[in-house]
């Protein structure tokens, strides 16, 4: 197994037939980790102590309380998500000949898996306007005459463009 390493966010490793691509997302600050985190357990405890409340007050149990109880779990499991996505968060890609898979990694779940499929997959760089006017940043995008994948983690277009190479042989590879 062939390990590269081309930039601390960019891990590539390839075996005979299948190349793969894991692009780290850049750790957010603690401080906006930790803000989060607080609004992510309110979320999930104010339900259950309006619960225990209303259950010492012989209060009834209704259907507002059902609505809160969803949406205050809702937003506490998607701010989770969000956290560990800006804490420890990895997009994967498998790629082979004629088929790319990603799945965003959380650390403790994943994401569904993208695929795509076709003698017609091909590989580019869309440039992204967020950081500073100085940082030249992308993502990478893969696309069929149908369907795209594109990635949500920033990277230097340079390192993008040594990836593409990498990547681009893989998929022109008629010899498999």
């Amino acid at each position: 197994m062939l390990e590269l390493r081309t930039h601390k966010s960019i891990k590539v490793s390839e075996t005979n037939d299948t190349l793969y691509v894991n692009l780290h997302v850049e750790r957010a600050p603690m401080g906006v980790l930790i803000f989060m985190g607080i609004f992510a357990l309110m979320g999930f405890l104010i339900p259950i102590v309006t619960l225990i409340i209303s259950n010492v007050h012989n209060l009834d149990i209704g259907p507002g309380f059902i609505i809160s109880l969803i949406i205050g779990f809702g937003v506490g499991f998607y701010l989770t998500r969000i956290i560990l996505w800006n804490a420890v968060g990895v997009e994967r890609y498998v790629i082979s000949v004629k088929t790319i898979r990603q799945t965003c990694d959380y650390k403790w779940f994943r994401d569904s898996e993208k695929i795509l499929n076709g003698d017609d997959v091909s590989a580019k760089y869309i440039a992204s306007n967020s950081g500073s006017k100085s940082d030249k940043v992308g993502r990478l995008t893969f696309e069929t005459t149908t369907e795209n994948i594109q990635s949500v983690v920033d990277l230097p277009v340079e390192n993008l463009k040594y990836l593409l190479r990498i990547i681009d042989a893989k998929l022109n590879d008629n010899s498999k």
